[in-house]
């Protein structure tokens, strides 16, 4: 990993974001890069107008709090503005860096709509890692020792394990993943297929086959606790038992609940 990006927004799950992106730009030894976005339709009025944009001084403000943030923690970061919608600017953007750091509960509600829709459209397009990070994080920022990868054989999981094992986040982790399902064997023989591929990678990893009576969402989670995982991967808009990503409310679940940050990919 030599690029991450981090949205910032102003809210205390952006902050637990920048948190997180610097942990992560010391770890990978990566170039760090802190974007703020103006809303579109403030800077529209403004220009009528001939004032500045409504939103100019929050963004100032967020960049230069960054700023601030990484100069105490020892590092350089570059920083950036633009003006626009959120998910747009914000899937354009991601195409130039390894991960997009962005908290969980970040809003972005001076561009319309809440902050849940902006970002389900950003998962639906994103075609690198995402990492989302409750707001709680902050009190331990970093991704810990043990990683939870939920995988299903999907193309979304496919894509996700791939950035993934190539990312340099599975050094020195322990890595278990898990397939849920209704065939306990086949679910096995799904997430061995996964854990051979990491292998194959050089990433050692344990198999895990989750047949619960709980929901998708709490059977995760609750295996999540059990092996004391700091991160959740998974692939995004993925239609299985395992997850549907945006359309089903059991993965919501796990995006709106997971205590520890959750990197997907579509």
């Amino acid at each position: 990993m030599s690029h991450v990006l981090v949205c910032l927004e102003g809210s205390p799950s952006s902050a637990a974001a920048s948190q997180m992106a610097i942990a992560l730009a010391r770890e990978q030894n990566a170039q760090l890069t802190g974007l703020a976005i103006s809303d579109l339709g403030a800077a529209v009025a403004s220009v009528a107008g001939g004032l500045a944009s409504a939103g100019a001084g929050e963004t100032t403000a967020y960049l230069e709090g960054f700023a601030r943030t990484c100069r105490s923690a020892g590092l350089s970061a570059r920083l950036i503005t633009r003006v626009g919608h959120p998910a747009d600017i914000i899937l354009d953007e991601m195409s130039n860096y390894d991960v997009t750091v962005i908290g969980r509960e970040a809003s972005f509600v001076t561009a319309g709509g809440d902050g849940s829709s902006i970002r389900d459209r950003i998962l639906r397009g994103a075609r690198r890692l995402v990492l989302l990070v409750p707001a709680e994080s902050a009190a331990a920022p970093g991704l810990g020792k043990s990683v939870l990868v939920a995988y299903d054989g999907s193309a979304p999981s496919e894509h996700a394990l791939d950035s993934f094992m190539r990312s340099g986040l599975p050094a020195k982790r322990d890595i278990h993943v898990v397939t849920v399902g209704d065939d306990g064997e086949k679910a096995w023989d799904v997430a061995t297929h996964a854990v051979e591929k990491l292998q194959s990678f050089g990433v050692r990893a344990v198999t895990h086959n989750l047949v619960s009576r709980l929901r998708e969402s709490e059977a995760l989670l609750e295996l999540g606790r059990e092996i004391g995982a700091g991160l959740v991967v998974m692939g995004a808009f993925a239609h299985s038992r395992l997850t549907e990503l945006i359309h089903g409310s059991g993965t919501r679940e796990v995006v709106a609940h997971s205590p520890v940050p959750i990197c997907l990919q579509h």
